[in-house]
């Protein structure tokens, strides 16, 4: 082997070493980035979550609103619509929103299963809430397909 294939050999010996630590280094990174990602999908969503609990500590009127829902079911089909009603509407409205960005970041894999599996059981928990039921009625239309067939499997108990 002459001086120049040596040296070629060598060139190209440190080339494919170079594109193999730039492989791994990239790797490393596109990890590290899908990880704090995911990290700040998961507090996005508790944020949500825990601004929309904040707005009902708040909101004397909306709690009102929730204890007469609650005792009388039947309530929020009445007419006529008050202000009360719309309270409780867009009450729901939120609670599906918040389910709806998780249920898309679960799916889309940047919220962890373990995490999900919480929101899962409690969406599914209140399946037997008349006024989850028939709110959803109300406002299905407005998610993404993916999602309406979540939660008609949800609210019909199914898994």
């Amino acid at each position: 082997m002459s001086a120049s294939d040596r040296a070629r050999a060598i060139v190209d010996g440190v080339g494919l070493t170079a594109v193999l630590l730039g492989l791994v280094f990239v790797g490393f990174e596109v990890r590290q980035n899908t990880a704090a990602t995911r990290a700040a999908t998961q507090q996005a969503v508790l944020d949500a979550s825990l601004q929309s609990h904040w707005g009902v500590m708040e909101n004397s009127r909306l709690r009102e609103v929730m204890i007469i829902a609650r005792d009388d079911p039947d309530w929020a089909t009445a007419t006529p619509q008050t202000s009360d009603h719309i309270l409780l509407e867009r009450f729901y409205w939120q609670r599906f929103n918040m389910l709806e960005n998780a249920f898309y970041h679960f799916t889309e894999g940047s919220f962890d299963a373990r995490l999900w599996a919480g929101w899962d059981s409690w969406s599914r928990g209140e399946a037997s809430d008349p006024l989850m039921s028939h709110y959803w009625a109300i406002l299905r239309d407005a998610y993404m397909p993916d999602f309406v067939d979540y939660m008609e499997t949800a609210l019909a108990g199914g898994s």
